[in-house]
């Protein structure tokens, strides 16, 4: 489909008029494994939020951080499944009647275990499941030792838009919103846990990092023409020699790549909008041919 015939489409289908509602939360729910999942709970339970709302939270928000260090296997605590431990989410949405963009640790029935990020429903059903593609191998982040990887990248129609996730590592790289983009998708949500990181005092994270981060994630947004939701984990965390301090930072960009909101390095949610009328025109005006 060309450029222009895409604009068309987007103009006289479903889209006109969109306006979605974005809870995008940044904050810190504790050290206490056991109270994390309820924390959560009680955090949103009495936010003020519009109906049909999307709610998002950073990467394998009901755990830690566990990935900081290598450990012989996955402790039972730190994992979920679906949807035996996340039935209190299920009911929390019905009630509040939202979309909750969810990211945890996922053990499957072959006892594999993912970095994954579900989307539940306002009437409580679980609508999209997105595996983590790229799994970082690297000091302080040791994920390849606990996940397996997914091969597959898809959107999922959630009735109000196109969402497409992108968890953390997979941000970084333009093959993904390539894949997405040709696949019309209208939102992507990139749960998060990305920081400074050091051992034994000695810095890991690279000069400038933090600064590239957000950079690649507003480049590859402008070149699609697409927001992109972005929550990161805000915490202080050590394990042994290995402490990442999480830049929290979350922000949201608007189809020309440009950040429309951020937070700042303590607990906040912001609540926005994202207006998808504004796509044709970012398509129009900037004119990139993605192939």
């Amino acid at each position: 489909m060309s450029l222009e015939a895409y604009i068309v489409a987007v103009i006289i289908g479903g889209i006109v008029s969109k306006i979605i509602n974005i809870v995008n939360i940044q904050r810190d729910f504790g050290d206490n494994q056991s109270n994390i999942i309820q924390n959560i709970i009680k955090y949103i339970k009495p936010l003020k939020i519009k109906k049909q709302s999307i709610v998002t939270l950073h990467e394998l928000s009901l755990t830690r951080y566990f990935p900081i260090t290598k450990e012989k296997k996955i402790s039972e605590k730190f994992s979920s499944i679906i949807p035996n431990d996340i039935d209190s989410f299920l009911r929390l949405c019905e009630e509040k009647e939202i979309f909750l963009v969810l990211p945890f640790c996922e053990k499957n029935k072959d006892k594999n275990y993912f970095n994954s990020t579900i989307i539940i429903s306002p009437s409580g059903k679980i609508i999209a499941k997105q595996r983590k593609r790229f799994i970082p191998d690297e000091t302080c982040y040791q994920e390849n030792h606990y996940f397996n990887k997914s091969n597959k990248i898809k959107i999922f129609d959630i009735g109000i838009c196109k969402v497409g996730i992108l968890i953390c590592w997979d941000q970084w790289y333009p093959e993904n919103y390539k894949k997405l983009y040709n696949q019309k998708v209208d939102i992507i949500i990139s749960p998060t846990s990305i920081g400074y990181a050091s051992k034994n005092n000695s810095p890991i994270t690279l000069k400038n990092e933090k600064k590239n981060w957000e950079m690649t994630i507003r480049m590859n947004s402008l070149l699609i023409n697409t927001p992109v939701v972005v929550t990161n984990r805000c915490s202080t965390e050590t394990r042994g020699k290995h402490t990442i301090r999480f830049w929290s930072s979350s922000f949201i960009t608007n189809s020309d790549g440009e950040i429309v909101k951020q937070a700042a390095c303590t607990n906040k949610t912001i609540i926005t909008s994202i207006d998808l009328r504004d796509k044709p025109e970012s398509l129009r005006k900037w004119g990139f041919k993605i192939q």
